[in-house]
């Protein structure tokens, strides 16, 4: 399959499914019912998102390092390699967000997209209303609201979930 030909999402996204979204759910629900860690997954094409749900205390649940071996093994098992460099911890506040790829994932889990994404894309559209779009301009505003749409869709569906 060429990269970028319009099944290919479809197929990645259905791939990630079956092959990392079942089991790595599984995985969770299988530590948060024995060991009391709630974590909430986020995945955005091949970018996956672990945070741990707030205690009453206010305080993170860390993501063990049991767990962090689990999720590794899943995503090595799907033929995937974790890319040490793009991997990172953080310890939010309750408010705290956190960016991937222009996309901001909230404590819960609620997605949008960062200002800097926005105005990137008003900047785009208002130049596409001023002045002619050649074929490779207009190719690049249709894939920039294209993911404009898919983070708002996303959005709809974990609000959805809620």
């Amino acid at each position: 399959m060429i990269q970028g030909a319009s099944a290919s999402s479809f197929l990645l996204d259905w791939y990630c499914e079956v092959m990392v979204d079942k089991p790595i759910r599984k995985l969770l629900r299988y530590h948060r019912i024995n060991h009391g860690v709630s974590v909430v997954y986020t995945r955005y094409v091949d970018d996956s998102i672990f945070s741990a749900r707030y205690s009453h205390a206010d305080l993170p649940q860390p993501i063990t390092l049991r767990l962090r071996r689990g999720i590794r093994k899943i995503i090595a098992g799907a033929g995937y390699q974790e890319n040490v460099r793009k991997t990172r911890r953080a310890n939010l506040p309750v408010n705290g967000t956190v960016c991937a790829t222009g996309v901001q994932i909230g404590a819960y889990g609620h997605v949008g997209l960062t200002r800097k994404k926005v105005k990137a894309l008003e900047r785009m559209l208002d130049s596409a209303i001023t002045m002619p779009l050649f074929s490779e301009k207009k190719e690049k505003i249709e894939g920039k609201i294209f993911y404009f749409l898919d983070v708002l869709r996303g959005k709809q569906e974990l609000n959805a979930l809620e």
